[in-house]
């Protein structure tokens, strides 16, 4: 059988989908934030976390919840010296500007002299003070120099989500989980993106949010399908066989 340079060009086009489909399918799976969302936890609604697992997903894989308060989030890693009132102890006291301390924050408070980074929860920091000589077993010089105060978002809620291969599972989260009424959250779900098609977070009447990636399972399926179809559309054009 003989065939005319377009159909030898919609059969080569057709083979090379195919196999970047394939080169695409194979290990490529990755750990991915597949949703999130910043929402008033509410415990009248409480939070609803579902994923929905594909065909493929492992018994053993997880979808991994995490919650933190949304304005510590949002300072997580960031350098908070600014928010001191003095870079010098007072004695073996810190002191930071009275009000800028964020909730469910920790302090990581770097210490020149002493030659130590000591780590203070927010909860601990009273008026804006803390000694920290009771925040540690190293010994702090007095009127030591404060070199840097990062801060980092403490957890609030960790969970994993048990798969369900080819089924939607479905998490409530409420005050018995460590949630306060009224505290605004940062909600992250975090999977295996080949094993989960969706996840959505439900904060009640605030609704939720949906997050995919476009290495997703199905996504190269459909690629190499539209691919296929434009080449055949080409040679039907031009009336080839």
């Amino acid at each position: 059988m003989t065939f005319s340079d377009t159909t030898k060009t919609v059969i080569g086009l057709v083979v090379l989908t195919l196999a970047v489909v394939g080169m695409t399918a194979v290990g490529t799976a990755a750990t991915v934030e597949i949703a999130n969302k910043t929402a008033t936890f509410d415990n009248s609604s409480n939070v609803t976390v579902s994923v929905d697992w594909n065909d493929s997903a492992s018994n053993s894989s997880t979808a991994d919840v995490e919650f933190y308060h949304a304005d510590a989030y949002a300072l997580d890693g960031d350098d908070e010296t600014h928010n001191l009132s003095s870079t010098t102890l007072n004695g073996t006291t810190a002191e930071f500007i009275e009000g800028n301390v964020t909730t469910g924050t920790d302090y990581d408070i770097e210490l020149n002299q002493s030659s130590t980074t000591v780590t203070v929860a927010a909860s601990n920091i009273t008026n804006g003070t803390v000694d920290l000589s009771n925040h540690t077993s190293s010994n702090i010089t007095s009127g030591d120099e404060i070199l840097s105060v990062t801060a980092h978002a403490q957890l609030v809620v960790s969970d994993a989500i048990s798969a369900e291969p080819g089924n939607t599972t479905e998490t409530e989260y409420t005050e018995a989980d460590g949630l306060e009424d009224g505290t605004e959250y940062y909600i992250s779900v975090t999977v295996t993106d080949s094993e989960v098609d969706s996840a959505t977070i439900d904060a009640g009447a605030l609704g939720g949010f949906f997050g995919g990636s476009d290495g997703s399972p199905g996504f190269g399926i459909v690629t190499a399908l539209v691919a296929i179809a434009a080449a055949a559309g080409v040679a039907r054009r031009r009336g080839v066989s």
